[in-house]
């Protein structure tokens, strides 16, 4: 769940520079900003005054713990989404700084020297990806292996359906890498709008927007474990978003409920199972002119 001001506290800044990038890596990138001081050559020179007003900002106000703890939480930001304006710049920095310092040594090997003190330190200062247990795939795309096999299953499907238009539910971790994977698929919840109502963990009372309402319900129920929803809403939900298919999380809550309000599990991946909502097609097969007997 996101890091809220009004629950870490003072600790806020510490708990998202851990969280996000790691805060021995910050304390390098505040090194790297006062390196960039340091060095005088034309191009340092030009980079310093593109982001010293950027960095002064940042330490005035994102960076400054009693800014974030009394001000923001006082004017309701506490959850928006920060970690943009801290990550910017340290992909930009560090690395210019340390390939200045190699160049401005005269031998060979007082560039290796260099290098490997560097090298080391960033090393000693960032956090090895396998430490998160991020799942390493075997797959050329780099994606999670549920998401090829969730939409192979679901396209293969559909095309058996005649369904050229397929409208998707894809969980929390799977929404934003299928736009980057096949945008063929209509996903009913846009990335923006989950991580929204994630974020902020608003509901329906929040808005009179009924094409809003849908898309939150789904997120409460399918995200947010809101499993009190009444199946009539949740099915409403489905409804109004022509949703075909829900691909839900195997370690979920939900499932029992899921099949009661119409959904029928059509295959399984290692950590998801794939959903096909039945009202959705009894609709289409009707709208096609025949009714599809259940024996």
């Amino acid at each position: 769940m996101p890091i809220q001001v009004s629950d870490a506290g003072w600790s806020f800044i510490y708990d998202c520079l851990r969280e996000y990038q790691g805060e021995s890596l910050f304390l390098v990138f505040a090194g790297a900003m006062l390196l960039l001081f340091w060095l005088r050559d034309p191009q340092s020179r030009k980079l310093r005054l593109l982001l010293w007003p950027y960095f002064t900002i940042l330490v005035c106000t994102v960076y400054n713990i009693v800014i974030m703890r009394i001000f923001i939480q006082a004017l309701g930001l506490s959850s928006e989404y920060y970690r943009f304006f801290w990550l910017l710049p340290i992909g930009i920095v560090i690395p210019y700084v340390c390939v200045r310092l190699v160049s401005r040594q005269k031998s060979r090997g007082r560039k290796v020297l260099v290098f490997a003190v560097l090298a080391a330190v960033i090393v000693a200062a960032g956090t090895p990806a396998w430490s998160r247990n991020l799942p390493l795939t075997s797959n050329p795309y780099r994606i999670p292996d549920d998401m090829i096999i969730a939409c192979d299953v679901i396209k293969q499907d559909a095309k058996r359906e005649r369904l050229e238009d397929v409208g998707v539910f894809f969980d929390f971790d799977l929404n934003l890498l299928i736009t980057q994977y096949d945008p063929s698929f209509r996903v009913v919840i846009p990335y923006e709008n989950m991580m929204t109502t994630v974020n902020t963990g608003r509901t329906v009372d929040d808005t009179d927007n009924v094409w809003l309402n849908s898309r939150i319900r789904l997120v409460e129920l399918l995200v947010l474990d809101r499993y009190w929803i009444p199946h009539e809403e949740f099915m409403n939900a489905l409804n109004n978003t022509d949703t075909a298919y829900v691909v839900y999380d195997l370690d979920g809550p939900c499932h029992d409920y899921l099949q009661a309000a119409g959904l029928a599990e059509i295959a399984r991946t290692e950590n998801y199972v794939i959903y096909k909502y039945g009202w959705y097609f009894d609709e289409l097969h009707r709208s096609r002119g025949y009714v599809k007997f259940q024996f």
